[in-house]
C-alpha cells in the first residue's frame, strides 16, 4: 500500500504517531536537531530584486533605504548584548526605619517658670509659721569701718554714680527771668513767624543800633526792600524801612508828618505797604505776616492823625 501524501491543512488524525521515532514514541526536545537558521544572504538578495507590480504593470527600482526603511527596524542588526548584574551591591532591603522618635511626656514634678527652670519646692508643711528674720543692716561682721579724716582736712567727695544728676548750683523754681529790653524790640520781634525771623536778623541789628535813648518800638514786620530782605520798623518816633544789604545796608526813615501816606495790598499770601511824604515813596512788600502788615497800616494812620490835629489845646 503506497501512502498518499496528505494536504498539511487538514487536521491531523489523532491515532497517528507523533513526530518522532517509528515506534510512536515521541522524540525528547533535547534530542531535535534545531531548525536551520535563515539565510541572511539570501534574504538580502531577494529584498533588492524588483517586486513585481501588483496591478500589472512594469516594476519599479526602488532605493535600498527605501526598502530596508519599510522593514523592522532591527532586520539585519546583530543581537543585542545583555547588560551584566551589578556585583558587590547587595539586594534592596528596603529603607531601614528612622533613629528619631518623638519626644514623650515630661517626667513628673513640681511647675516651671518661664525662663527661670524649675520652681523651688513646696516649703515642707509648718515652715511659714515663724518667719525669717530680717537682714542684718550695717557692715557685715569682721569688716573695717573707714577712719574719720584727721582734724583741720576736708572730706573727699565721692562722685556721684552714673545715671544720676546732681545741680551744681541754686535751682530756680520761680518764672523765667525777662532779658532786660527797655526799647520793647525783642516783645515786637516775638510775633515773626520762624522764617521771617531768620530773614529779618540782619536788618533788625542795623535797626537796633540805630535806636534813641527812650525810643520805643511798636511793631516789626519783614518783608523786600529793594530785593533785600529788610524790615519795616515803627516806633513811637518814627518810621524806619532797612534791608540787611552785606556792608552797605538801605536805610529810609522818616517821623510822623503831616503828609506821610500809607497805602496797603496783599493777596491770599503776602502783603505789600508803601509809604508816601514830600518827593519820597518808599514800599516793602512780599510781607508773609499778613496781620502784622495791617496793623502797621493802622498805628501809622493814627500816629499822622495825631500830628495832624495839634496838641490838646
Amino acid at each position: 500500500m503506497t501512502d498518499e501524501p496528505q494536504d498539511p491543512s487538514e487536521p491531523q488524525s489523532v491515532t497517528d504517531p507523533p513526530p518522532g521515532t517509528g515506534d510512536g514514541t515521541p522524540t525528547p526536545p533535547w534530542d531535535r536537531e534545531p531548525p536551520p537558521a535563515p539565510d541572511l544572504a539570501a534574504s538580502e538578495t531577494d529584498q533588492d530584486q524588483p517586486s513585481p507590480d501588483p496591478g500589472g504593470g512594469a516594476g519599479e527600482d526602488l532605493p535600498r533605504s527605501e526598502v530596508a526603511a519599510e522593514g523592522p527596524p532591527t532586520a539585519g542588526l546583530p543581537p543585542a548584548t545583555p547588560v551584566p548584574p551589578l556585583t558587590g551591591v547587595p539586594p534592596s532591603a528596603g529603607v531601614p526605619p528612622s533613629a528619631y522618635a518623638p519626644p514623650g511626656p515630661p517626667p513628673p514634678g513640681p511647675p516651671t517658670a518661664w525662663g527661670r527652670g524649675p520652681s523651688a519646692p513646696p516649703p515642707p508643711p509648718g515652715a511659714g509659721a515663724t518667719p525669717p528674720p530680717p537682714p542684718p543692716v550695717g557692715p557685715p561682721p569682721g569688716a573695717v569701718a573707714p577712719a574719720p579724716p584727721p582734724p583741720g582736712v576736708a572730706p573727699v567727695e565721692r562722685p556721684a554714680p552714673m545715671g544720676s544728676f546732681t545741680p551744681s548750683g541754686p535751682v530756680v523754681t520761680g518764672p523765667i527771668p525777662v532779658i532786660d529790653d527797655p526799647t520793647g524790640m525783642s516783645a515786637a520781634v516775638l510775633r515773626l513767624s520762624p522764617a521771617s525771623y531768620h530773614s529779618a536778623v540782619p536788618s533788625l541789628t542795623v535797626a537796633a543800633s540805630r535806636l534813641d535813648s527812650g525810643e520805643h518800638v511798636e511793631l516789626v514786620a519783614q518783608g523786600m526792600f529793594n530785593e533785600v530782605p529788610g524790615i519795616v520798623m515803627v516806633t513811637d518816633r518814627r518810621v524806619a524801612i532797612i534791608n540787611g544789604r552785606q556792608w552797605q545796608p538801605d536805610i529810609v526813615e522818616t517821623i510822623y508828618v503831616s503828609d506821610l501816606v500809607v497805602q496797603g495790598w496783599q493777596d491770599h499770601q503776602t502783603a505789600a505797604l508803601a509809604f508816601t511824604w514830600a518827593a519820597t515813596r518808599v514800599q516793602i512788600d512780599r510781607i508773609f505776616d499778613v496781620p502784622i502788615a495791617h496793623d502797621i497800616a493802622k498805628r501809622v494812620r493814627e500816629r499822622v492823625a495825631s500830628v495832624a490835629s495839634g496838641p490838646p489845646a
